[in-house]
């Protein structure tokens, strides 16, 4: 009896996650658009090109399986109907990743609260820009990569085996970052002795030789598509793309962005900064550095809790490498919201591990609780706004009038989302 009231607690969460990615913008589950990168590189490639040429050429210097499959597949629907089928796929994406964490068999995830809190948070912690597109799928199967990484080396299922090992062929070929975790996994086989997981490793190992040898042909043939990857930058940009890293890493997860817009929090901030003279100089809000450094301590101290735990070792050797390379690899090495998500949720989910465990006396439980409430209650209260103001207007063209006019006129340029993104359709 019990296993069937966790079933159908499970597929409630579930639903309630499925309520959450379409009340965020409705619109665009019938009025769908490319965006960005989308449409410019991934679509306009994949309407020009066959279904197997589009599946073997790079974008930005490595293979993107699901954008290519995404892509080419919306390519084979009538042009008015083809964002349909990336905004659907996308939404697919987003679904399967907090459901992997609603039937995650992690050690420490073992509620059905835990597991709704991590699932909902996914979706609330998750860049709005990039909401229900393909350039948001990598950083989802990411999440489903880190989760595969943190639960128990043995599965009763073969079935489910099969399951994780797709998902991390599919992420290990769409990005870069899930392959870098190839040495983690091998260190969890080492100490565990899981059949499954020298699999998952072999499976990572395979994918980042790959990703590898395409970088490097890529970045040899002097590839514009990276060539805005590694740049220089002089001290004082390096500690602004620091403290940038520490509020949208360890701040705006937790805080949100909507109190640092306010002008009575700037004006407090400026006044504050106004004290200190590099800080002054380089333009930053000091607040969130303060709170965000805060955060950092608090994760440290979890970690020396449970030092000696395998999980906790994973967790932060995880988090590093994640940290790192996906700000190095970042645009311009300045980091930004879409790469601290995954960082983000893999913090969360190590927090959540302690909660009203044995582990946790009553003052870390409710610090734990305060911290969760209170992302919860402001990332909530940001869920639709933040949308609007990055990724969706209602004056922006729709795809129907910008296919109306290329069939006038082929080498119309398309309109697509963001506001001044076009794409080229041959």
């Amino acid at each position: 009896m019990n296993g069937k009231k966790d079933f159908v607690l499970k597929i409630l969460i579930l639903l309630t996650v499925i309520i959450l990615i379409i009340a965020r913008q409705p619109e665009l589950f019938y009025q769908p658009r490319f965006y960005a990168e989308e449409g410019s590189n991934y679509f306009s490639y994949a309407f020009s090109h066959s279904f197997f040429q589009n599946l073997i050429h790079p974008q930005f210097g490595y293979n993107t399986l699901y954008n290519s499959l995404a892509t080419s597949f919306a390519a084979m629907f009538q042009l008015e109907k083809a964002p349909f089928v990336t905004t659907y796929l996308a939404f697919i994406v987003q679904i399967l990743t907090s459901a992997s964490a609603i039937w995650a068999d992690v050690p420490g995830l073992n509620s059905i609260l835990k597991r709704f809190v991590v699932a909902i948070s996914i979706q609330f912690l998750f860049i709005s820009g990039v909401w229900l597109s393909t350039l948001s799928c990598q950083y989802m199967l990411y999440v489903i990569v880190f989760i595969i990484l943190m639960e128990n080396p043995i599965s009763r299922s073969t079935i489910a085996v099969i399951m994780r090992s797709l998902f991390l062929l599919l992420s290990g070929l769409t990005g870069v970052i899930s392959c870098l975790l190839a040495p983690v996994y091998l260190y969890k086989t080492i100490i565990t002795k899981s059949k499954q997981f020298a699999v998952y490793t072999l499976i990572l190992t395979l994918s980042f030789i790959t990703q590898l040898l395409i970088f490097i042909n890529t970045y040899f043939e002097h590839n514009n598509e990276i060539s805005n990857r590694f740049i220089s930058h002089n001290s004082n940009e390096l500690i602004t793309i620091l403290f940038k890293f520490i509020t949208f890493q360890f701040y705006v997860p937790f805080f949100g962005r909507r109190v640092m817009l306010t002008q009575t929090y700037q004006s407090v901030d400026a006044t504050i900064s106004s004290k200190i003279l590099l800080i002054d100089q380089l333009h930053i809000q000091i607040i969130p550095v303060v709170i965000g450094l805060l955060v950092i301590i608090f994760i440290i101290v979890l970690f020396c809790k449970r030092i000696k735990e395998l999980n906790s070792k994973i967790f932060m050797s995880t988090l590093l490498i994640v940290t790192l390379f996906s700000n190095i690899l970042s645009i311009n090495m300045s980091g930004g919201f879409r790469y601290t998500f995954i960082p983000s949720i893999m913090i969360l989910i190590f927090i959540m591990t302690y909660w009203q465990s044995q582990q946790a006396n009553t003052l870390l439980n409710n610090t734990i609780t305060g911290l969760i409430l209170i992302m919860i209650i402001i990332n909530g209260s940001e869920y639709r706004t933040n949308i609007t103001y990055f990724a969706y207007n209602e004056l922006w063209p729709k795809w129907t009038d910008e296919v109306r006019c290329w069939r006038g006129n082929h080498k119309y340029l398309l309109k697509t989302w963001p506001e001044s993104w076009e794409m080229s359709l041959k």
